[in-house]
């Protein structure tokens, strides 16, 4: 695990991690797919803006390098289709101010199973002269699609409450939100001798010891904290660990790792 950021925010001192993220519906590592626009429109816009999307697609599969790509067609038995259905550009009033959304409903088949459908729209941004910019709301479904479908690496935040009776303890958090994890766990240590009611110190041990994937060592201080302090916010770091570990399993089966 990377720590990537931190910022002090009216919410405490935020800590970023990373985290495994397996894929919702999963191809199979190299899968096949396809993709295509079922959208059959008279209207110059909306024909294309569906090829715009369906580019998006092929462009996000390519990058992303977990699939292999195909024509339309090209994939035969085994592989998977992805279908754009109804794609159009949507404008509608909202109070004084008009907005117009790309929409379309993505479905992923393989064989004659269904394995994913939902409809998707996306604000489309306009450029200096006006003009409406598919391609970026096009990326944006696309983007969002496939993460649904391939294992990744996402980032998540937590918050650690400073205590200005406490220095110690606002030190470890920054320590660990500027990636020097041992300083942290020092001065973690330093705020529960100041104070051994300290419920965010231990809180900031257990973020520690779920870094270094010590997850039996991160629930004990996770409970320690509940026994002090806020028991919701700490007993949700226990369910936390548990989600990890297991989307952590899946992903490893899910990449082959």
């Amino acid at each position: 695990m990377i720590l990537l950021s931190s910022l002090l925010t009216a919410c405490g001192i935020q800590i970023q991690l990373e985290n495994a993220v397996p894929a919702e519906v999963h191809l199979g590592r190299g899968a096949c797919v396809t993709v295509r626009d079922t959208t059959h429109s008279h209207c110059p816009v909306n024909r294309d803006a569906a090829r715009t999307l369906c580019r998006a697609f092929y462009h996000r599969l390519a990058d992303d390098g977990y699939y292999s790509p195909a024509p339309w067609g090209g994939c035969g038995i085994g592989g998977a289709e992805i279908e754009l259905t109804d794609t159009h550009v949507h404008h509608g009033d909202k109070g004084k101010s008009t907005t117009s959304r790309l929409c379309t409903t993505v479905e992923v088949n393989a064989g004659y199973r269904n394995l994913y459908r939902r409809h998707e729209d996306e604000l489309l941004s306009q450029d200096s002269h006006g003009c409406y910019n598919i391609a970026d709301a096009a990326d944006s479904i696309a983007r969002r699609t496939l993460r649904i479908l391939t294992p990744h690496v996402a980032t998540y935040s937590e918050y650690v409450e400073p205590n200005d009776q406490n220095p110690a303890l606002e030190q470890g958090a920054r320590a660990c939100a500027a990636g020097n994890w041992r300083a942290g766990r020092s001065y973690a240590q330093q705020a529960l001798e100041a104070n051994p009611n300290e419920a965010e110190a231990y809180y900031l041990l257990g973020l520690i010891e779920r870094y270094e994937q010590n997850y039996t060592q991160s629930d004990e201080m996770f409970r320690k904290a509940a026994a002090l302090g806020n028991k919701s916010k700490y007993a949700k770091g226990i369910r936390g660990n548990a989600n990890i570990q297991q989307n952590a399993a899946t992903f490893r089966q899910q990449v082959g790792g």
